[in-house]
């Protein structure tokens, strides 16, 4: 039996809006993508992402307080962590981070996942978003440690302050602060003296030697836990694992990304720079002259807003030497020098242009128009 013989199209409703309704199967749920899963696109080395507003690898959210087995990672290497325990989704209004939901941790759930020991990855950097609840001491939100002062990060450890576990340790202060929404950076280098440090909200909080122990340590990290006993009460939005120690300007895209996302109030010093295009502050001939002698060297000068490469031009063509010139200086004035040397005489039309160190957006070009004479020194 033909197709067209079960439904006659009507003027409202076309044939092919009825047709689609036919091929679509009774009972399909459309599914969500997590959003932005291309931030760190050009950083290598991403292990581990999890995430509490995709727990289940897509944005569709589970129920309030249900409890979750399986915290999806978001990283590409399906390292999923699997849980202990009864850690709980919570997206009430009185849990969330910055209106991002959390998974909580009740003193005695966890999750566990990838191997984070130095005979497996020697270098490593973790950002982790939480929260803490617990009134008490020894609340570790990440580690490995079997009892042996191995890898790991408590939030409170005494008081509001925390302690971080290289085989080495240091205190870290105001990390365990109740209620208070926290993102603490650890950037190891295994058995490179001062080569670990520690960040909270991207201010440098401690600097220590990792000297753990390659191997005896265990096998999985604990996520909601130190190891040994120190489990955390609290929640936790986001965990971020790069199996290499990243380098400041690394760090600052991911605190660009988690200080937007959770109202973290990260300083500009520790966040990405925007990329704007760059602002000739000024440009002029050696002592602001606007005229120059034929054949005879002068000196041309361009200031702009930022880090920026200038290339000067003398009625539309290039100057020699005068290209993509590095404009060197701080703040907001950079400044670069082009010796140009006249070959016509009459008006000559000079211009700068600048290209941005980042994002190599391009200014607004700037011109002088300069008299040029002949020199009165004629032979």
């Amino acid at each position: 039996m033909r197709l067209r013989h079960f439904f006659r199209p009507s003027a409202s409703l076309p044939a092919a809006i009825l047709l689609l309704a036919l091929l679509v199967p009774t009972g399909a749920v459309a599914v969500t993508p997590c959003p932005d899963t291309n931030v760190f696109s050009g950083i290598s080395g991403l292990s581990l992402w999890l995430r509490a507003d995709c727990v289940s690898g897509v944005a569709d959210i589970p129920a309030d307080n249900s409890t979750i087995s399986t915290w999806s990672d978001l990283s590409g290497n399906s390292n999923n962590a699997t849980s202990s325990g009864t850690p709980t989704f919570q997206s009430d209004s009185g849990n969330l981070i910055n209106s991002q939901p959390v998974i909580n941790f009740n003193g005695s759930s966890s999750f566990s996942s990838i191997d984070i020991r130095p005979t497996t990855r020697p270098n490593l950097t973790i950002f982790a978003v939480y929260k803490e609840r617990g009134s008490g001491n020894r609340e570790g939100v990440w580690g490995i440690d079997d009892g042996g002062w191995d890898r790991f990060f408590i939030a409170k450890w005494s008081g509001n302050n925390g302690l971080i576990s290289v085989g080495n340790q240091a205190n870290v202060a105001n990390t365990g602060v109740i209620g208070s929404a926290t993102l603490v950076t650890t950037v190891m280098k295994h058995n490179v003296s001062s080569g670990t440090t520690v960040y909270v909200n991207g201010v440098l909080a401690a600097t220590l030697t990792d000297g753990s122990n390659p191997t005896a340590a265990y096998t999985n990290l604990l996520i909601g836990s130190g190891g040994s006993g120190l489990n955390f009460n609290g929640d936790i939005a986001e965990i971020i694992i790069f199996s290499q120690a990243l380098t400041n300007s690394d760090v600052f895209t991911v605190n660009g990304y988690l200080n937007t996302k959770y109202g973290l109030n990260i300083s500009s010093t520790y966040l990405p720079v925007i990329a704007t295009a760059p602002i000739i502050n000024s440009f002029a001939l050696a002592n602001s002259a606007t005229t120059a002698t034929y054949r005879t060297a002068v000196d041309v000068t361009a200031n702009v807003n930022q880090s920026a490469k200038v290339t000067f031009t003398a009625n539309g063509k290039t100057i020699a030497g005068c290209k993509n010139k590095l404009a060197t200086g701080s703040s907001s004035s950079f400044s670069v020098t082009c010796n140009w040397r006249p070959s016509n005489r009459g008006v000559v039309l000079i211009g700068a242009q600048a290209v941005g160190t980042y994002g190599g957006l391009i200014s607004s070009p700037g011109t002088i128009s300069v008299k040029v004479g002949t020199r009165t020194n004629v032979r």
